[in-house]
């Protein structure tokens, strides 16, 4: 048995691969097995993960059709030997000492889930933001857990450690249905068999992203994924004690109410091909969803309009999107 198994989902990664690779071969943790799982690439990237394997006996390439992330990931918990489970995406480098401080962690926090800091890089490899915990490393109690949601850095599985006997013994794995917050969900269900959380200080992952992707891109749902995340915590927080329940649900509503309600306008962006009813719609429907109405009655609303809240809480689209209509209109005749 190795120490540690690292997952890689891989599709049509042709392009980003082979710096994924060359960077978790250069660990200076060495007891590790690479598995690399081929979600049905159309391109070359399985054959770049082949030359790989032929050099480098602690990978092992795994193929399935394409069937997503999540799935591709189960594929490689299936075949994970190491006592230890690490993930990391096929767009993302680490630094030399990815492993060992994750792995230096939880040998010194047996029991608990370490997770590091996360630099975000563009294409050419410039930093965009460092995102960290604390200035220092430290021991955080499972029920402020959500403490780690607010800094950013909850929803990853790629920086942190999994043991994998717990993956195992409680049958955790990724929720192949989902396509958005099935990370969130696969951790959330992992905590609760955690005495506590243990954060390393160390800028070991490194996340590429695509602005010219991100500015392109457009999701005309965001509430769906908003509200998912929003339940995921929310049944969390009720593994936690009553006072911690009470104190977490209002952290996260005063966060996601922001967020719920800014999801109102997405819908209404240029870049949306609904049509016009089917938008309105849609927002009527945010506007009586449950937890919205729970985030409103929660959450400290004092930096919202006061009226804007108090149409919010009627549940009356109508009203509210015809008060959203006059403000723009008059915040457009103030800017001319």
């Amino acid at each position: 048995m190795c120490k540690i198994s690292i997952i890689v989902p891989i599709y049509n990664r042709e392009k980003t691969i082979s710096r994924c690779i060359d960077s978790i071969l250069n660990q200076t943790f060495v007891d590790f097995e690479l598995l690399l799982i081929d979600d049905g690439s159309t391109d070359n990237s399985l054959n770049i993960c082949k030359s790989y394997k032929s050099i480098d006996s602690r990978i092992k390439i795994f193929t399935q059709s394409n069937s997503g992330p999540s799935a591709a990931r189960n594929l490689g918990l299936r075949h994970s030997k190491g006592k230890y489970i690490m993930f990391c995406d096929s767009d993302d480098t680490v630094s030399v000492d990815w492993c060992k401080n994750l792995y230096n962690a939880i040998n010194n926090y047996p029991n608990s889930l370490p997770f590091s800091a996360i630099i975000t890089l563009d294409d050419n490899s410039n930093i965009i933001n460092k995102t960290t915990y604390a200035e220092s490393s430290c021991i955080i109690p499972i029920k402020n857990f959500f403490n780690v949601q607010v800094k950013g850095l909850s929803g990853f599985n790629v920086n942190k450690i999994f043991i994998n006997e717990i993956l195992q013994k409680n049958n955790i794995q990724f929720d192949e249905s989902l396509f958005i917050n099935e990370d969130l969900k696969f951790i959330l269900n992992y905590v609760k068999f955690v005495d506590n959380l243990f954060y390393t200080n160390t800028l070991d992952y490194n996340y590429y992203v695509n602005l010219n992707s991100l500015s392109k891109s457009y999701n005309n749902k965001i509430f769906d994924k908003w509200n998912g995340k929003y339940e995921y915590w929310k049944d969390f927080f009720k593994s936690t004690d009553k006072q911690s329940y009470s104190k977490n649900l209002k952290t996260c509503c005063d966060q996601f109410l922001y967020l719920f309600i800014t999801s109102l306008s997405n819908t209404f962006d240029k870049r949306n091909t609904m049509s016009f009813k089917d938008k309105y719609l849609y927002n009527k429907s945010i506007v009586k969803n449950s937890n919205f109405q729970e985030c409103i009655k929660i959450a400290d609303c004092s930096k919202e309009n006061y009226i804007y809240i108090i149409l919010l809480k009627s549940k009356i689209y109508f009203l509210v999107f015809l008060f959203d209509s006059i403000c723009k209109i008059k915040s457009t005749i103030i800017k001319h």
